[in-house]
């Protein structure tokens, strides 16, 4: 059985650095196209985190575009974020060191 995004979004919680995220509030969404494939939004407030299925009622500081098998690469180290976002892979709009931020809020299973 092969992992989803699906699978990731909602092992989140579980993976999430509280300390790393401590004073943070951002919102960034991600739009995972192909199969498997959905919107989900983030939230990070101070140290908590929320996952929505969706895309939020307000704004957002990022919005991140990929596949969603590279999103499932990326999340489980078979494919470097860097490397996908330089071939065109992923696509930011807003803010983009926001998204990159995000990765360091969560600890690698």
């Amino acid at each position: 059985m092969s992992v989803t995004a699906q699978d990731i979004f909602s092992g989140m919680k579980e993976n999430f650095n509280e300390d790393a995220a401590a004073g943070v509030s951002a919102t960034i969404a991600y739009e995972l196209s192909g199969d498997f494939g959905g919107v989900w939004t983030l939230r990070v407030q101070d140290g908590a985190l929320q996952v929505d299925e969706g895309l939020p009622s307000g704004n957002v500081d990022a919005t991140v575009r990929m596949d969603a098998s590279d999103f499932v690469k990326v999340a489980t180290g078979e494919l470097n974020p860097m490397t996908a976002f330089m071939s065109g892979k992923i696509r930011i709009s807003g803010d983009p060191m926001t998204a990159q931020k995000f990765q360091d809020y969560f600890r690698r299973p």
